[in-house]
């Protein structure tokens, strides 16, 4: 499916590129109720949405977006363009979030039906950083976490050996192969 650039402006608003809401999606009818629902600092029955450009695929259409929103808090804009959506940034929530025991779903599962409905709704969806390359930064930032995550469970593996727990049933607990476990503890030296 295509993506489009659109507009949500107000009838005055003769600049898209200091006025109003740039955005881009694939269902724009849909995009406009979600505002609509989530922006009712600005939404106003009378705004008018003006399509820009259409038939983009996701990588022009973020491209042209940040070209549009270069940086935060242009027009209607909270964040930079180009980018995936900031969630529920700027607003404002009575008392804490609904989260743990005060979330409506806690202690509830979905049905074999409902879990079966979500996975095909999302069958054929691109996701949305797919085709954006990672900057060389990111990449370390992600491997630092992984080695970081690794280790914390050899360290966690090691515990339960010293306290007389067979390394095997340790390495499977943890979910690290005895293999890697080995390879770790041997200054990566291969299995002999």
């Amino acid at each position: 499916m295509e993506y489009l650039l659109y507009w949500w402006k107000d009838t005055s608003h003769t600049d898209p590129l200091t006025e109003g809401y740039i955005g881009i999606s694939k269902r724009v009818k849909r995009r406009g109720y979600e505002h609509k629902n989530e922006h009712r600092d600005w939404w106003r029955p009378d705004l008018e949405c003006v399509i820009l450009k259409e038939g983009l695929s996701q990588v022009e259409a973020r491209d042209i977006e940040r070209e549009y929103r270069p940086k935060m808090h242009i027009g209607w804009n909270i964040a930079t363009g180009g980018g995936h959506p900031p969630s529920h940034k700027g607003m404002k929530f009575p008392g804490r979030m609904q989260s743990g025991k005060d979330n409506h779903f806690y202690g509830k599962k979905h049905t074999e039906e409902s879990l079966k409905k979500m996975s095909e709704s999302h069958m054929g969806c691109t996701p949305w950083n797919r085709g954006i390359p990672r900057t060389e930064e990111e990449k370390d930032k992600m491997s630092e976490s992984r080695i970081k995550h690794a280790e914390e469970k050899y360290l966690e593996i090691d515990r339960l050996v010293t306290s007389g727990i067979s390394q095997t049933k340790a390495c499977k607990q943890m979910g690290i192969s005895r293999g890697a476990y080995f390879w770790r503890n041997n200054g990566g030296r291969k299995w002999l």
